[in-house]
């Protein structure tokens, strides 16, 4: 028998560099209040950062409107956050919301902008984009449009509207482009390329030839193109040939063209590749006589920073800033509180005992450092961020710094004495620096200028300090005597360094980004060398569009958040199933999504209709339901029979998630689920009579995504009110894992599942689980009787992306939030096996006596598929996937006789 399947999969995500609210945070009150043009929605510890967004947001709006040539229907809701370690945003075209996480990430920016106003503009300028493409109530226009606007353009318009070119998205260009490993026009499409360099340099490209544009055509280019694009959304370098004279791979290759001749210039410098360097990818190193410490990333894909001592591991998602005093490490560590949230904390391992500790608990402390039995670190403020000091030994937390014109403050280092504090700074204005705070005076004072840019500095003796200056347009590193002022650079390298500590009395450990995917840490002597001055390859000279005067807001009064007074309609979708039947879909909820309804209509009268409430722990979901089913059996003659069975029900669930204290890869999913159904059987050939039925089940599932291993066990059990229903009890256990083949884009795939049934056999369970053969792409169902069964199925996947797609199976859970990888295009073979055991009873409807059957055969299917994946709005992806398959089994198999 021949089994051809089609699936086409519409459906919404993020990128895996975006984090959304996907966690219930029960305990955070919200607090709404409305601007002009926006409303703000923040949780009550954060009034003054709302505040701050909501003026920085009014303050653009007319100068990104009027580049864009559109203007907002409706006021926009933006997510103020900050309960988490994260800095990101999010612009939802469904729903066009915004979401913030406003943790300032001081290390990975450069220039004299503040990065808030550079946030809130970038995700405004991606609402904008969307709303530039809408032309109907439903928004079907807009998104049929968005599907065709590559991500380099979309993310690089926002980041062209509010954020400065700056020395690091310089230094990872023409790394890239001298390595002739830049991504050419059509990768730049979507978020396709694993790692996260190469998902960063889709940013910076696209930045890049966004500039490009608005140097050679204008500013005004970039409403022309949005207004073409949206009159014939089919091609975009059709677009660009309509509104500039130019294809896409033109204007690729001009550009290209234009950054050549800068980046000759690198026969001036000494990089530093030219030393000693560690293998590996390594982001930073602390060494102690001959003991050595690093972190660094084994797989760049799966991005696991990993802790090492002397090449044994200590801890995984370990920050790459951490301190090390020959018998101690200290180190801040990523992980999930118990309410879900992602913070830092930090760990403190002893290298006699070999004992691991955590040393802070829900601080959000990074960049530790050793001060005789204290720990110096920073720490997460309300308004910004703070150095404090944890004593040892009585456990006592001091403040150091406290609020002032330096804002955000980080990179602590004492003085060998004792006596004075060395840290980085970033003040109001955007300008960073190096400032000394003197313990005994509590003095503050700047060491640096304004036009150095210096940032994570670290003492040499008493007298010097070395830090990282960008005053020749490439982050190298300095020496400065801080009792004559004198100042010398000790590296002139064409990629610049980072992260650099001291290994010994005249020898430097320095990270480099000197290669295109990967870092180094290089070993090199402190000896004086003259830095070269590095002109940008960037043509442009622009004003941000946050530089304007934002408005003094009144202190708006804020009222709680009302969840159903933001609740809408959000998407809707049409699916085509493989039996031939069509649904369409439709969800709706709030920006928080505090309360969600999802619903699904099929053309042959089937639907369900779920409601969940995210508002408290754990989290509780309603689904109503009918189902119709029509089965082919054979009678004793072998002649087919249709046959039809239907059921109404209700079905309530409790799902909570757990997140890992230990591994962010890790999460674990408790649920049970209480079910009061109605049977229908509308034939005399089917076993189960009518009646309604009780069915109580509960399970648990485990996920890890490195390697990726996915579990669910779960327990159904039946206890019917009449007498005329079956009374059973179902084990079921699945598990699912994949490995990549060496270092190539080949996966190897195995999923597992085992059944056990007490009690007589039920119709339900033909109409639901039982074989997944095809569950690695479509989830196929097939029918098999008996006591019990198992199956394996086994496929061999070739991604062009890298990175295998992982489709776990959670609709039955209820959560709204799986987790997903997403490639552009993979190719599968697979093999699936299992067998029904055990007798199982049968009776016809109306008759007393039972039959013993025994279960089929073998059941075998091979087959092959290929799936692809296009990325609408840079973000979200459009998945279609293409099968077919082959039933090898002879025999009666799941054919019922009678």
């Amino acid at each position: 028998m021949k089994l051809v399947f089609f699936l086409l999969l519409f459906c919404f995500s993020t990128a895996k560099t975006q984090i959304t609210p996907a966690f219930n945070f029960p305990k955070i009150v919200w607090q709404t209040f409305e601007t002009q043009h926006f409303k703000i929605v923040f949780h009550q510890q954060e009034p003054n950062l709302a505040y701050e967004v909501a003026a920085i947001a009014e303050a653009v709006y007319d100068s990104v409107c009027l580049d864009l040539g559109t203007f907002p229907p409706r006021k926009t809701t933006i997510i103020v956050a900050n309960n988490q370690s994260f800095s990101n945003g999010l612009a939802n075209p469904v729903g066009h919301y915004i979401f913030l996480d406003t943790q300032n990430p001081a290390r990975l920016t450069s220039g004299d902008k503040k990065w808030l106003e550079g946030l809130v503009t970038h995700e405004f300028t991606h609402i904008v984009t969307f709303h530039s493409q809408n032309i109907d109530p439903l928004n079907l226009w807009e998104y049929a449009s968005l599907l065709t606007i590559p991500a380099w353009f979309t993310e690089g318009l926002a980041q062209f509207e509010g954020e400065k070119w700056d020395a690091h998205r310089e230094m990872l260009l023409k790394n890239a482009y001298s390595e002739n490993c830049l991504l050419n026009y059509k990768q730049l499409n979507g978020f396709s390329e694993s790692g996260r360099i190469n998902s960063r340099l889709l940013y910076e490209e696209g930045h890049s030839l966004v500039r490009f544009i608005a140097q050679k055509f204008g500013k005004k280019a970039f409403k022309k193109i949005l207004q073409e694009h949206k009159k014939n959304p089919l091609n975009f370098s059709w677009t660009l040939k309509r509104a500039v004279g130019f294809w896409e791979d033109e204007i690729f290759n001009l550009w290209k063209k234009q950054i050549k001749t800068k980046l000759g210039e690198q026969q001036n410098f000494q990089n530093v590749s030219d030393f000693q360097n560690l293998k590996g990818f390594v982001l930073g190193v602390r060494q102690k006589d001959k003991n050595l410490a690093c972190v660094k990333i084994e797989n760049s894909a799966v991005w696991l920073s990993k802790l090492f001592l002397n090449e044994k591991e200590i801890d995984v998602d370990v920050e790459p800033y951490f301190d090390f005093d020959g018998e101690n490490l200290v180190y801040s560590k990523t992980y999930f509180q118990k309410d879900g949230t992602y913070t830092n904390d930090l760990y403190l391992y002893e290298i006699k005992t070999q004992k691991k500790q955590q040393i802070t608990f829900g601080k959000r402390a990074t960049d530790p450092t050793f001060c005789k039995n204290k720990i110096v670190f920073t720490g997460v403020t309300e308004n910004g961020s703070e150095i404090f000091e944890l004593d040892l030994q009585t456990k006592n937390f001091t403040q150091l710094t406290f609020s002032d014109t330096l804002t955000v403050k980080f990179s602590p280092k004492t003085s060998p004495n004792g006596d004075f504090l060395l840290f980085s700074f970033v003040a109001k204005n955007g300008t960073r620096g190096i400032g000394i705070l003197e313990f005994a005076s509590q003095k503050t004072q700047v060491v640096t200028n304004q036009n150095q840019e210096a940032r994570d500095g670290f003492w040499f003796n008493n007298s010097t300090i070395f830090f990282h200056s960008y005053e020749t347009g490439i982050p190298n590193l300095k020496q400065k005597n801080l009792f004559t002022g004198t100042e010398n650079f000790v590296t002139n390298d064409f990629y610049g360094v980072f992260n650099s500590s001291q290994a010994n009395e005249d020898s430097l450990w320095v990270v480099s980004y000197s290669s295109p995917k990967t870092a180094k840490a290089f070993l090199i002597p402190i000896k004086k060398t003259q830095a070269t001055n590095y002109k940008s390859f960037d043509p442009y000279e622009q004003k941000t569009a946050f530089e304007t005067q934002k408005p003094k807001l009144q202190e708006f009064k804020a009222k709680p958040y009302n969840s159903f007074a933001e609740f809408r309609t959000r998407a809707v979708a049409l699916t085509f199933q493989s039996s031939g039947n069509a649904q369409i879909s439709a969800l709706a909820f709030d920006p928080l999504i505090k309360n969600y309804i999802f619903g699904n209509i099929g053309f042959d009268g089937n639907f369900d209709v779920s409601y969940s409430s995210r508002h408290f722990e754990p989290t509780l979901t309603f689904t109503t339901f009918r189902t119709k089913n029509s089965v082919a059996f054979s009678d004793s003659s072998k002649k087919t029979i249709g046959t039809s069975y239907e059921k109404l029900g209700e079905f309530f669930v409790l799902s909570k998630i757990f997140t890992s204290q230990k591994n962010l890869r890790r999460s674990y999913l408790l649920w049970s689920g209480f079910e009061f159904s109605e049977s229908k059987n509308n034939s005399e050939m089917l076993s189960v009579p009518e009646g309604k039925n009780k069915i109580f089940s509960f399970g648990t599932n485990f996920y890890n995504f490195s390697p990726t291993f996915y579990g669910s066990f779960r327990l159904v059990h039946s206890e019917p009110k009449l007498s005329n229903r079956l009374n059973f009890t179902e084990v079921n256990l699945r598990t699912l894992n994949y490995s990549r083949l060496g270092k190539s884009n080949f996966f190897l795939r195995l999923q597992n599942l085992a059944n056990y049934r007490k009690g007589e056999q039920s119709f339900d369970d033909l109409l639901s689980d039982d074989f997944y053969y095809l569950a690695p792409l479509v989830g196929k169902k097939e029918q098999s009787l008996g006591k019990g069964n198992f199956s394996t199925t086994v496929d061999f996947s070739y991604s062009m992306s890298g990175i295998f797609d992982d489709f776990v199976n959670v609709e039955e859970l209820q959560i709204f939030s799986p987790y997903f990888y997403f490639n552009r295009l993979n190719a599968s073979c697979f093999y699936s096996f299992g067998k029904a055991f055990g007798d199982f009873d049968y009776k016809k409807k109306n008759e007393v006596k039972k039959i013993k059957n025994s279960p089929g055969y073998l059941v075998q299917t091979v087959g092959c598929g290929i799936g692809f994946t296009y990325w609408i709005f840079g973000k979200a992806p459009v998945s279609a996937r293409f099968l077919y398959g082959k039933e090898l089994s002879k025999g009666k198999g799941n054919e019922l006789f009678v």
